[in-house]
């Protein structure tokens, strides 16, 4: 009984094998998709919509396997094989499921019969012909009493699946750039200059900017006598959730900035004690992002900071009791920036949102 049950199993977790189709003479077809998808019949039915009626000529045999998955960003993948008996392999992505099984259907049909689905996609006809355009649904219709525009059917499988991929995401990287205005960094309001750079997903990103803060300068508590300047340069790391859209993304961030900051004497002070001093200190940053294309996205945010290390810079050797300045215990800053988007999966630099 064990063994009957393990092989029923085992049959159970078999690869499907194709099947022939008799409407589409020496085409065998395997095809894989979650339930909101089109079935395979259906897929049968948008292949012979391009190709018509079946061939009278003898074609070679055609093997078709597709798998058919929804990504981590709402958008459709799908990993297609056709040997006839040249093997060709692509992976197509869409907004929808509906349009890349259209898109496969179209592959299909050019590989089988591609001058038969050019002479159909350049023929009037009284049904609904959509036509995928760069990766959305562009629909054409015609009747008999009107003229169809002509759209040349696509030279190969490679030129189809082109024509309907949507750029995407799992995990890609970025690079920014940017500026910001800060209350709290120093005496007055001050402003800096950045670079980012990070890793992120649908839903997350981690990320590293570096800053400089020109000098500022600033009195301390004997005015015309104690004066001075500041340089700031920091390096934060940040944490964050992002709650994400096609257009629009907004990360929610947290972290630790650290960094170092230099005072300059100026007037009757021969050098600030000390020169340098450490800076540290928390930070909370929400953000929203839009993306106008998949590659480059504007940021603007806001941020508030509670130090951890409050330096303090005095006169001069012998005068270390009179604090010139003290690091302030909060600080907050605005910031915008722009920010490029690449993925070492395809290389495009791309993705959608």
């Amino acid at each position: 009984m064990a063994l009957l049950f393990a092989a029923l199993l085992a049959g159970s977790l078999a690869a499907p094998e194709p099947v022939a189709d008799p409407a589409l003479d020496g085409v065998a077809m395997v095809w894989s998709a979650p339930p909101a998808c089109p079935d395979l019949a259906q897929l049968r039915g948008q292949i012979l919509r391009y190709v018509g009626a079946p061939s009278a000529q003898a074609r070679a045999a055609t093997t078709v396997r597709a798998s058919v998955r929804a990504t981590d960003d709402d958008q459709w993948s799908a990993e297609v094989v056709i040997v006839d008996p040249q093997r060709i392999e692509r992976r197509l992505h869409a907004p929808s499921c509906a349009l890349l099984t259209r898109a496969i259907a179209l592959m299909v049909a050019v590989r089988v019969e591609p001058v038969r689905v050019g002479e159909r996609m350049t023929t009037p006809s009284p049904r609904p012909n959509v036509v995928p355009v760069q990766g959305r649904a562009s629909t054409q219709t015609t009747t008999p009493k009107t003229r169809a525009t002509e759209r040349p059917a696509p030279s190969s499988p490679r030129d189809s699946a082109a024509s309907v991929t949507t750029p995407t995401f799992g995990r890609r990287g970025l690079l920014g750039i940017g500026g910001s205005a800060a209350a709290g960094m120093g005496p007055r309001v001050a402003g800096a200059v950045s670079a980012t750079g990070g890793v992120e997903g649908t839903r997350w990103r981690v990320e590293a900017e570096g800053s400089y803060w020109p000098t500022t300068p600033f009195e301390g508590v004997r005015p015309g006598v104690a004066t001075g300047e500041l340089l700031l340069m920091t390096l934060a790391v940040r944490g964050c959730g992002v709650a994400p859209g096609r257009r629009w993304r907004v990360p929610m961030c947290a972290g630790v900035r650290g960094g170092a900051v230099r005072g300059i004497g100026r007037g009757r002070i021969s050098r600030p004690v000390p020169a340098w001093a450490p800076w540290l200190d928390l930070v909370v940053e929400p953000s929203v992002v839009w993306i106008p294309r998949p590659w480059v996205g504007l940021r603007a945010g806001v941020g508030g900071a509670v130090a951890l290390a409050r330096s303090e810079f005095a006169v001069g050797p012998g005068h270390s009791d009179l604090v010139v300045l003290r690091i302030p215990a909060a600080n907050a800053r605005a910031f915008v920036g722009i920010e490029l988007y690449f993925s070492a999966r395809n290389g495009s630099g791309t993705g959608t949102q």
